[in-house]
């Protein structure tokens, strides 16, 4: 049996994407099986799989039954944020005569959040790749007075979710 969890970061800034890894690996059939996620409090989360299940073959160990999970982790405050125990229990069954349960428990270690920079304000936006563009639903030097058109403001940055962007608002228009 093997239980690893990872972070992609253990010191973050605020709002700054954290990956998280679990996987749960074991070679026999699992009875029983009971399985005890954190909740991630002091995070927006974002599952990027659940519960997937493969075989991972290994040329020095043979093969292995792997459960692995993927989050997205936004830190919501800054300061350390313990993030709970994962246990995972039940009964190994490795033929019909040999069995065992087993207990396995893992705790996460705590995540340091730096706060946004001072010169941010009320505003932070921990992106990277950000862009904003603009489309017309028309060839502007064909526009007339009173021609009907939409402008589309499109603003794409990556690795924050969409809740952490801005409303844009447009102009006022004559």
């Amino acid at each position: 049996l093997d239980i690893a969890f990872t972070l992609s970061a253990d010191a973050p800034v605020l709002g700054e994407r954290v990956v998280a890894d679990l996987v749960l690996r074991h070679r026999h059939a699992i009875a029983g099986e009971t399985i005890e996620l954190p909740d991630f409090a002091g995070f927006d989360v974002l599952a990027v799989h659940e519960r997937r299940r493969t075989i991972v073959e290994t040329a020095e160990n043979g093969a292995w039954r792997q459960i692995a999970w993927r989050w997205l982790l936004f830190p919501t405050r800054s300061g350390p944020i313990a993030i709970d125990s994962i246990a995972w229990r039940g009964e190994m069954i490795r033929s019909r005569t040999q069995r065992g349960r087993f207990a396995r428990e893992i705790a996460p270690p705590a995540i340091d959040v730096a706060p946004a920079p001072n010169e941010a304000g009320d505003w932070w936006l921990p992106a990277r790749n950000v862009t904003l563009e603009e489309s017309w639903s028309i060839d502007l030097g064909t526009l007339s007075a009173g021609d009907e058109f939409v402008r589309t403001i499109t603003l794409t940055a990556e690795n924050v979710l969409a809740s952490q962007l801005p409303t844009i608002e447009p102009l006022e228009s004559r």
